[in-house]
C-alpha cells in the first residue's frame, strides 16, 4: 500500500468514526440508542445534540482531506484533539462506571 493511499484511508477511517453519532443530532431516543443513557434534561438533550452535530463537521472536515491534501494538518489536528480528549476524560473517570456504549465509544476512538 502506498503512503498516500494509507493516509486517505486513515482520514476516510477517522471521518466515518467521527460521523458515526451524528444520528444523536435526531433526539433523545437516538442519543439512547448510540450511549445506553436515558436523558429526560431538555438541556442536556440540547448539549448532546450540539455534540452529534459538532461530531459532524469534524467527520466532514476529515472526509473532505481525503481529497483536499492542504486540510490535512488541520483535519489532523481537530480529528486527534477531539479523539483524545475523550480517551483522557474517559480514562480520568472510573472505568467500571462506564456503561458499555461508552466503553466501546474509548475503543472505537483508540482504533482512530
Amino acid at each position: 500500500m502506498s503512503l498516500e493511499l494509507f493516509v486517505k484511508t486513515g482520514f476516510a477511517f477517522c471521518g466515518v468514526i467521527h460521523l458515526l453519532p451524528v444520528s444523536g443530532a435526531m433526539g433523545a431516543s437516538a442519543l439512547q440508542s448510540l450511549y445506553g443513557v436515558s436523558l429526560a434534561d431538555p438541556n442536556l438533550i440540547l448539549l448532546m445534540r450540539h455534540r452529534a452535530s459538532m461530531f459532524g463537521i469534524i467527520g466532514v472536515f476529515l472526509g473532505a482531506a481525503v481529497v483536499y491534501k492542504p486540510w490535512r494538518p488541520h483535519a489532523y489536528a481537530a480529528g486527534l484533539c477531539s479523539m483524545s480528549s475523550y480517551l483522557i476524560l474517559a480514562l480520568s473517570d472510573k472505568w467500571d462506571s462506564l456503561n458499555p456504549f461508552v466503553q466501546r465509544v474509548f475503543w472505537v476512538d483508540v482504533a482512530g
